[in-house]
């Protein structure tokens, strides 16, 4: 069970850096789904979707226009 419990830690530590280091981090979905606005001349946002064996499992990177 400690895996697991390290796993949680890991993952919550990646989350909350995302959030400390981008200031336009939306939550779209508490643990699994963020949004982060670009700023360029159109407005792009990037959306990351956490699997749920994240930091084990790669997270799903989209570009939204």
């Amino acid at each position: 069970m400690a895996f697991q419990t390290d796993a949680r830690v890991t993952r919550q530590k990646q989350i909350t850096s995302l959030a400390v280091y981008h200031e336009a981090v939306e939550t779209v979905v508490e643990g699994a789904e963020y949004r982060i606005k670009l700023r360029s001349a159109e407005p792009l946002s990037l959306l990351v979707k956490l699997p749920a064996d994240f930091p084990a499992g790669q997270p799903l990177v989209f570009i939204e226009a």
